[in-house]
């Protein structure tokens, strides 16, 4: 099957795009299967007439592509508004489910924030106890590392399946096989964002409970995801209202988003061997340009990690600045995390690992895509290795000025002036 083709939003025809883990181009075989559904059978599919009938088979029919691609039931998918509800239903619909059971959970330092916030949420309001896991220094998860940390009063943990960040791949059954040979009635949710489309899924063969989704990493419109919740487990829902979802999420479903979910996750479960391929190569060709260039690469070893993400630090270069010079070059990546990013918030994932404040200050994320091609690849590196000293040279010459003005400061008051 040919790569996804997704609608190129950037203007110069030399633009290169490698932040896929923030979002994908929308696909566009996926809109086009999706457009009827906003055009003509707009119907409510919960309505009794045909208009609604049609919408409800559109809806079914994506919901078992869906499930198709996680290797699960259909009947065991609730579709959400994202990955971030989807995450918040599963934490918050089992702590709330269990309380009488316990109140631990157990989750790692370097998952998503909606994870992470949540967790921290529900320990501010006395709801749960939460521990947080590290990850190893390379930024692996030992799968004993987590299933130490259950006790008798554990009733969730939660672990994403490829980090964000860094593209480290965590053994997420291992994880839940480990958890649950430790404590059998634990429930083990993970945050499958970012490997949605891009790992093979068995769901429905193994020990993970729960697993969430979402539409827009893979080409879907923003706004879409879904939580696989294993049959028999009981959530209290977030969203209460008209019934929907089996009653775990009410809302008229969105079928446009959704029918555009069932066509990515389709297309993406057909391309899975020549996908990882392809990333395979490119990641191989990201690593070695930045390692010529004197990058310290922040990613595991690819035995470890996903191929298609590669995080590095620049020494010497801020990753702000440096992203910036990239872009006015139409070279798009990113620093940390999308969702972080603009409250100007350090990298939690790389300072976890324990990295110097000069890796973590100058690290940024290459992520790529069904749309990345070799070409991609070595205009991001040629302008990298272009713009690269210019933002170094800068970088030292504002230090200097700094350290003149420190120095004139000491000269004038007659002291010593010290860093604090």
């Amino acid at each position: 099957m040919s790569p996804i083709k997704g609608v190129d939003p950037l203007s110069r025809p030399d633009a290169v795009y490698l932040d896929h883990a923030a979002t994908a181009p929308t696909d566009t075989e996926a809109l086009a299967q999706a457009l009827p559904y906003l055009q003509q059978d707009w119907g409510n599919p919960s309505s009794l007439h045909g208009l609604g009938a049609r919408a409800e088979r559109a809806l079914r029919s994506a919901r078992g592509r869906i499930a198709a691609s996680l290797g699960g039931q259909a009947a065991d998918l609730i579709l959400t508004g994202g990955g971030t509800e989807a995450n918040n239903l599963a934490l918050r619909g089992v702590v709330s489910a269990r309380r009488r059971q316990g109140n631990h959970v157990v989750t790692t330092a370097v998952e998503h924030p909606s994870v992470l916030e949540t967790c921290r949420d529900l320990e501010q309001s006395g709801a749960a106890d939460v521990d947080y896991v590290p990850p190893e220094a390379d930024g692996t998860l030992a799968p004993r590392a987590v299933a130490d940390r259950v006790r008798e009063d554990t009733v969730l943990v939660s672990v994403m399946h490829v980090q964000n960040e860094t593209g480290a791949v965590f053994d997420v059954e291992a994880v839940a096989r480990a958890v649950k040979r430790q404590q059998p009635k634990v429930v083990v949710h993970v945050d499958g964002v970012q490997a949605f489309g891009k790992l093979p899924l068995r769901l429905g063969e193994g020990a993970v409970d729960l697993y969430s989704i979402s539409g827009h990493k893979l080409g879907a419109p923003k706004g879409v995801g879904a939580l696989w919740c294993r049959s028999g487990l009981h959530l209290v829902p977030l969203i209460t209202g008209g019934g929907q979802e089996g009653g775990r999420r009410s809302g008229t479903e969105n079928v446009f988003g959704t029918v555009a979910l069932g066509a990515v996750a389709a297309l993406a479960l057909g391309d899975l061997t020549e996908f990882e391929g392809r990333v395979r190569a490119l990641g191989a060709r990201l690593r070695e340009g930045f390692q010529r260039l004197g990058a310290v690469i922040n990613t595991p070893l690819p035995a470890s990690s996903a191929p298609w993400l590669v995080n590095a630090s620049f020494p010497g270069a801020a990753a702000e600045v440096l992203l910036h010079s990239l872009e006015e070059q139409a070279v798009y990546v990113s620093t940390v995390a999308a969702c972080a990013s603009r409250k100007g918030k350090r990298s939690h994932v790389l300072e976890a690992m324990g990295l110097a404040d000069e890796r973590v200050d100058s690290a940024l994320r290459f992520s790529l895509g069904r749309t990345t091609s070799d070409a991609d690849v070595d205009r991001a590196l040629e302008v990298l290795e272009q713009v690269l000293p210019r933002v170094r040279r800068a970088a030292g010459r504002r230090g200097r000025r700094q350290g003149g003005k420190g120095r004139s400061l000491a000269a004038r008051k007659g002291t010593d002036v010290r860093s604090g």
